[in-house]
């Protein structure tokens, strides 16, 4: 990072300009004396293309409309499509003030245009199965039409159209027919004769003017993961008029929508954008293009047209790259001031002004007074609590905004401890991919209480991230009361050798909008009270040499992906993660690997978990998942995917006490190849399943000591394949539940005492079964059918010398109360 030093005589002051590059930029600046050089690679201008230095109390972005335009220098020359260094001088821009350099296009934006053409499209070059949904705003300004189509993504993506019955209802369709969830009767949302509407689709809910629909209103069955399109490779967008014809006094006449278009988005899997495409005029020409705002370029327009495009509305330039610097202060907390509040200049080495929106503030007084939020907004450009130091700030109310692409970090380096407690009020980060909270950061500690009716808003959360030397940093996180956590992208919850940091939930809710990663070093989880949803995938013990556990005993947690324990990352393998359920819900949409890249742990004592989609215990090869459910209630809620016990890799399960582990679909032991699984059954737990069988790979080991095996399908093989089968003296239940079931292809090892009893009303049928008798057992074997009809069919072979199965009446008995095998 380079600075440039600035010396203001008269006022004896030092201001220091911080040249910070943006992370999706093009052009880099360097500070030469009272200038900047300006570096464009090629292909970022052309000819006609402008270069502006422009500046304001405030970052504006990235659009040159959004800045002042009295505070606005062009560069006098000519700019070139080649790679190319431009010098521009900075003594416009005034001390304390954020500037940037932009470089805009001869592309003038349009706020909408109006269309009355027919099926007219453009080429966005991204693949159907690429948008997983999509933002539009329009206004519909016909008065007159009976049908027509606003919006539709290619042959293989959803429509929106008008309803035939009325120009002001719009609906979804797809491939030119109503999809899912549409009535026969015409579902439709009424958007009244006029004005702007926004309509939005995404992860599986649907929103007008940013109010989610109910379910109620809902046009279409939107899936909550997947591409909205197919696997084809469809890219258009249909941004036009669909058009009927109709035999009118034996003439043809069109029915055509009048369309005001503001802009359309697609958005990707993690809700990034994909496009953002706004009409646009090209040139000094009148050429009608759409400018995508994401990639920066323009797309022309394709297809056929009934009639030509038009545009309506005011005219802005478009842009397409910039760099950014801000002109910024600095101040201490001294503490000094007649209150504790921030907006109490006496409180700072600033005074008698209180610091100001560019201004970067470190909180880092042991001895002075805890520092207080006022009511009101305070803006600052960054924020350290408890730098070197200990130091704490509290706020009750107030709003609390930090603009810097890193805006917050409470305990910064070693030595420093900072505790930020919000109890009322907002701490709000700006919505620019990198901006983090760091707790506990380059070998500091660092604590967020957040409790009462607080709010904390940001992009990203980090908790321990980076050592200092030897020194480990720390973060802990609390979340009470009706206390919030808004992340809108990842939470990296114990990162880079973290030395411990933990995270407490009592009440309240967690809100991550993308993944969330309890990854590196170690790091706890305890949740008790509240709601902690998470937006993609949850992973504990993520990367190599993590070892996290998350023990989750109230409230509830959403996991809209996968969730992972042990092992989340591909490319650093070997993580350690522990999950531990004992009250509240778990609740995973789709998949659920115990054992993924690295060893997994589940131990659940109580409360529910569910996952809607297949689950793995030792889901990746030489890799180990274990999970022990001893209470309350494990499912997996789908009627295709089942529980693997060792998908690649080991895994081993174990249901006993109160516990009831429930796989619709069914079990499978050793899924695949090299993979291997162990079962036990005890106590008085309970195995829901269609079917328990042995994959192409191992089933090392299925135990019965107890318990009871409940079949969910007749015809099935409840047992199947599954080799050894160890029946000790607790013996199994087969709970038929009125259906009739096989037990197929095992070999039971019966201890003494060891039985099968068969209740529910069905019938149990052996198919190549046979018995090993272990242990000394005296007396005889005795089989006793459900019916008494006097025919034992299917008798297993006994392999133990000295003893005979047959039908005489002595060994095998005929009994009207179930199957059940003993050996007394």
């Amino acid at each position: 990072m380079k600075k440039l030093l600035i010396m203001t005589v008269a006022a004896v002051t030092v201001a220091i300009t911080t040249f910070q590059a943006v992370a999706d930029s093009a052009l880099t600046i360097v500070p030469s004396g009272a200038n900047i050089n300006v570096s464009v690679p090629a292909g970022v201008l052309d000819g006609s293309s402008k270069l502006y230095l422009v500046w304001d109390t405030a970052d504006r972005g990235y659009d040159l409309a959004d800045w002042p335009s009295e505070n606005r220098v062009e560069y006098d020359g000519m700019v070139s499509a080649a790679a190319a260094t431009y010098t521009m001088s900075l003594a416009s821009v005034p001390a304390n003030a954020c500037a940037r350099v932009i470089a805009s296009p001869a592309v003038r934006l349009v706020d909408g245009y109006v269309h009355v053409g027919q099926n007219q499209y453009i080429d966005t070059g991204i693949g159907a199965n690429s948008a997983y949904g999509f933002d539009i705003k329009f206004e519909v300004t016909a008065k007159k039409v009976n049908y027509g189509t606003v919006i539709a993504g290619g042959q293989d993506d959803f429509t929106i159209g008008l309803d035939k019955s009325s120009y002001r209802n719009v609906y979804l369709r797809h491939r030119g027919v109503e999809v899912h969830g549409i009535t026969p009767e015409r579902k439709c949302l009424n958007l009244g004769e006029s004005g702007a509407r926004a309509y939005r689709v995404f992860a599986g809910k649907e929103y007008l003017d940013g109010m989610e629909l109910a379910d109620s209103q809902r046009l279409t069955a939107i899936p909550t993961t997947g591409a909205l399109g197919t696997n084809t490779p469809e890219k258009n967008i249909l941004l036009c008029n669909d058009w009927s014809k109709e035999a009118s006094y034996g003439k043809l006449s069109y029915r055509q929508a009048y369309v005001d278009w503001y802009y359309v988005k697609l958005l990707g899997e993690d809700g990034r954008e994909l496009a953002n495409l706004v009409p646009a005029l090209r040139g000094d020409s009148d050429e009608v293009v759409f400018w995508d705002k994401v990639s920066k370029k323009c797309v022309a327009k394709s297809g056929t047209s009934e009639s030509p495009l038009t545009y309506s509305g005011s005219v802005t330039e478009a842009v397409t790259a910039s760099e950014c610097f801000v002109n910024t202060t600095t101040a201490s907390w001294t503490g000094l001031g007649s209150t504790a509040l921030l907006s109490d200049g006496g409180n700072w080495n600033t005074t008698p002004n209180a610091p100001g929106a560019i201004t970067e503030v470190t909180i880092d007084n042991t001895g002075a007074k805890t520092a207080v939020v006022p009511d009101g907004t305070t803006t600052y450009r960054k924020m350290e609590i408890g730098s070197s130091n200990s130091a704490t700030l509290v706020q009750e109310h107030g709003t609390v905004e930090v603009t810097s692409q890193h805006p917050v970090y409470i305990g910064y380096t070693a030595g420093g401890y900072g505790v930020y407690n919000i109890s009322g009020g907002t701490l709000s980060c700006p919505d620019t991919g990198d901006s983090c909270i760091f707790v506990g950061h380059t070998g500091g500690e660092g604590c967020l209480n957040i409790n009462g009716t607080g709010l904390v808003d940001c992009q990203k959360i980090c908790l321990g991230t980076t050592k200092s030397g030897s020194t480990k940093p720390k973060g802990r996180l609390a979340i009470s009361g009706d206390g919030k956590l808004n992340v809108r992208n990842d939470s990296y919850l114990g990162n880079t050798d973290n030395g411990g940091s933990e995270i407490v939930q009592s009440g309240g809710t967690y809100a991550g909008g993308h993944d969330v990663y309890l990854s590196v070093g170690t790091v706890a989880y305890t949740k008790t009270a509240g709601a902690f949803t998470v937006a993609n995938d949850l992973q504990i013990g993520r990367n190599k040499n993590a070892s996290a556990t998350l023990t989750h005993n109230g409230g509830e947690m959403e996991v809209a992906h996968d969730m992972v324990v042990g092992g989340g990352n591909i490319s650093s393998k070997g993580g350690v993660g522990t999950l531990v359920l004992g009250g509240g819900s778990i609740v995973v949409t789709r998949y659920t690997h115990i054992g993924g890249h690295g060893t997994g742990t589940f131990t659940q004592t109580g409360g529910s978990f569910q996952c809607n989609n297949w689950t793995a215990i030792g889901r990746q090869a030489n890799y180990t998942g274990n999970c022990t459910v001893g209470g309350g209630t494990f499912t997996v809620n789908n009627s295709t995917a089942g529980l693997n016990i060792g998908e690649d890799g080991t895994g081993t399960l174990t249901v006993g006490g109160t516990g009831v582990v429930s796989a619709q679909s069914g079990v499978t032991l050793g899924a695949n190849s090299g993979a291997s699984g162990t079962l036990y059954l005890k106590e008085t737990g309970r195995l829901v399943a269609k079917t328990i069988k042995k994959g192409s790979g191992e089933a090392a080991l299925v135990e019965f000591d107890g318990g009871t095996i409940q079949a969910t399908a007749a015809g099935a093989n409840i047992l199947d394949g599954l080799g050894n089968i160890v029946l000790k003296s607790g013996g199994v239940t087969i709970d038929t539940q009125g259906n009739d079931v096989v037990i197929s292809n095992c070999v039971f090892n019966v201890e003494n005492g060891g039985k099968i009893t068969a209740t529910g009303g069905g019938t149990v049928t052996f198919t190549d079964v046979a018995l090993v008798l272990s242990g000394s057992p005296q007396g005889k074997v005795v089989f006793a059918e459900r019916s008494d009809e006097g025919v034992f069919e299917g008798v297993p072979a006994c392999t133990r010398a000295g003893v005979s199965l047959s039908a005489d009446g002595k060994e095998v008995r005929i009994v009207p109360r179930g199957l059940i095998i003993s050996v007394y």
